[in-house]
């Protein structure tokens, strides 16, 4: 068993709809990590950003954020089509990673990201494949995590490196596809930043 949090945000068959839950080994409680409420910056008007802020839900994105405690990683707007005939319109999800800020740790959530950048890239589906097998409805106002299917996903994922590069930028913004392919490979080779740029 893998030392990670697992979260998933998506939707239910009944009246709550779409939120949080915490993979748990009996109950699975609605909860959210409280990591994704970290205060990032400020806005021009003087509002904060926290961290979910840069993250769109409803569309494919990525987002990686590390703290000296904590190491979170969210990959959203990945559809599951088996739960979306059964409901009549397009069920996505968000699956948040959250683990201790170790080494060791932090490879495991890089070859989580390399793996859902290929999925980005329409590359490779196990990503896709992963959340299909892993989240199912449960009853009218849950949803079931799977962690076992999670783990076994886990161990079969393409190892990374562990280069430093002291030029790795901090502050990302995805433009392309070519983008989106550089970042995977630096994800692969390169260590995460130990200090992440805040700013508009």
């Amino acid at each position: 068993m893998l030392d990670l949090d697992v979260y998933v945000k998506t939707s239910a068959i009944g009246q709550i709809g779409i939120h949080w839950r915490k993979y748990n080994e009996n109950e699975q409680p609605i909860k959210s990590p409280d990591i994704v409420q970290d205060e990032l910056f400020k806005d021009d008007r003087g509002f904060p950003i926290i961290v979910n802020d840069l993250l769109d839900e409803f569309n494919p994105s990525l987002l990686i954020y590390k703290t000296k405690k904590n190491i979170l990683l969210e990959v959203a707007g990945i559809e599951s089509p088996e739960r979306s005939t059964r409901m009549g319109r397009k069920v996505f999800n968000l699956m948040a990673f959250v683990v201790d800020n170790t080494e060791e740790n932090e490879k495991t959530i890089r070859k989580i990201a390399y793996s859902a950048l290929q999925e980005l890239l329409q590359k490779d589906t196990a990503f896709s494949r992963m959340i299909q097998d892993s989240i199912s409805f449960y009853e009218r106002e849950e949803f079931r995590i799977d962690l076992d299917c999670i783990n076994k996903y886990i161990e079969n994922l393409e190892d990374v490196d562990s280069e430093k590069n002291p030029d790795l930028k901090q502050l990302i913004d995805i433009k392309s596809d070519q983008y989106l392919e550089d970042l995977a490979e630096c994800i692969k080779k390169y260590r995460l930043p130990n200090y992440w740029e805040t700013g508009n």
